[in-house]
């Protein structure tokens, strides 16, 4: 990973203590970011924390229920007294149903599966855009003075772009921008 840098940079990946979380924090603490590792299970969080820890790399546990837009708030919150700044957010935390047949599947579970699934997607985006729009993070693609933003070659892999797709033309009023899915980090959809 020589050739990517995230020094300075800092992560927070929501469902970090298990499976792909874990390893999105091996990598990006690898890379040189400060990481939070996040998720319900402050046990499971800090003996992540201390493992990116001990190999002298800076890493945080914040115990956080992605549905809940006050532990939210605590979340972005802390990363930034922590570390100054906020750069990526993985959206990883989600949950699988226990039942795996549709027929079987109580209304209550469902119901709890989509509060996870997506609406704890959407409300770390939604507070990490606008605490960027507040110009409380460092967002430097926001740049509203900017006639084109976007990310490009950003160091999470994903692009962004903000200008009129032919797609988009017929549908926008001249000067208006539409964003992308990968709107604060909302990425793979």
């Amino acid at each position: 990973m020589s050739n990517f840098s995230l020094t300075g940079k800092t992560v927070i990946v929501t469902g970090g203590a298990g499976g792909l979380g874990r390893a999105m924090v091996t990598a990006y603490a690898q890379a040189g970011a400060n990481v939070v590792v996040a998720s319900r299970n402050q046990e499971k969080i800090e003996a992540e924390a201390a493992k990116i820890r001990e190999k002298g790399q800076s890493a945080l546990a914040i115990a956080v229920d992605i549905s809940n837009e006050e532990q939210v708030d605590n979340l972005i919150a802390q990363t930034v007294d922590a570390f100054g700044t906020l750069d990526v957010i993985v959206n990883n935390a989600g949950r699988w149903g226990r039942s795996h047949l549709a027929e079987d599947t109580p209304l209550d579970e469902w119901r709890d599966v989509i509060d996870q699934n997506l609406t704890g997607m959407f409300i770390p985006c939604l507070h990490v855009g606008q605490a960027q729009h507040q110009c409380k993070l460092h967002a430097p693609w926001l740049d509203r003075n900017r006639r084109t933003q976007g990310i490009r070659h950003h160091p999470i892999g994903y692009r962004q772009t903000w200008q009129r797709s032919p797609q988009t033309a017929a549908h926008t009023k001249p000067g208006k921008r539409r964003r992308s899915g990968a709107f604060s980090g909302v990425t793979g959809i």
